[in-house]
């Protein structure tokens, strides 16, 4: 008796062992998606590169939080500055730009607003859905907003949070237009 407990101990052992059949195979692993490669990204569309400039940062190389004087947009030309904000216009093409607001709150960087303007309106979905790819693969995924944006949060070491927003935006067209304008509107700031 002791010995047949013994032999179904054993054989329920390796009835329970996973066999591998192939001997000479190694462990195999689901392969891992690609990561999207945000230097790549931003490099295949001039116009999203215009746009994002850098990709490091929150925003063209700047994060909300620095010190406003930092804030000195060399690529374009300074249409407007107070002590609450620097408005820049960044020309991509001959009828193409976006303008470019920097809010300054107590000397620093509190908000960043960007407009993104194509000539045609085809043209805007495609740089609409290249900063979706981009902040998606930066932030993870995006929530849906009331307003129809796409909103990332990012959590700083601080535990503060920086809100991002991506909206494509249909606008009234100019006397004697038969469309409406598209545009794209980019939102970055800290919320608490």
């Amino acid at each position: 008796m002791k010995h047949l407990l013994t032999l179904g101990i054993i054989t329920l052992f390796f009835a329970c062992t996973p066999v591998d059949n192939d001997k000479n195979s190694e462990t195999k692993v689901a392969p891992e998606k690609p990561k999207l490669n945000l230097d790549q990204l931003v490099t295949s569309s001039p116009v999203l590169e215009s746009v994002l400039l850098i990709p490091d940062g929150d925003f063209r190389g700047l994060d909300i939080g620095d010190p406003i004087d930092q804030v000195n947009d060399v690529t374009s030309a300074l249409v407007m500055e107070d002590q609450k904000y620097k408005h820049y216009q960044i020309d991509i093409s001959d009828y193409e730009f976006f303008d470019l607001i920097y809010y300054n709150f107590e000397g620093k960087l509190d908000e960043i607003e960007a407009e993104v303007y194509m000539e045609k309106d085809d043209d805007s979905y495609p740089i609409y859905a290249d900063l979706e790819k981009f902040f998606t693969a930066k932030y993870g995924k995006p929530m849906f907003g009331y307003n129809g944006e796409y909103i990332w949060n990012k959590v700083n070491p601080d535990s503060s949070v920086v809100a991002y927003q991506l909206k494509y935006v249909s606008t009234f067209p100019e006397v004697g237009k038969e469309v409406i304008e598209k545009k794209i509107e980019i939102g970055i700031k800290l919320v608490n």
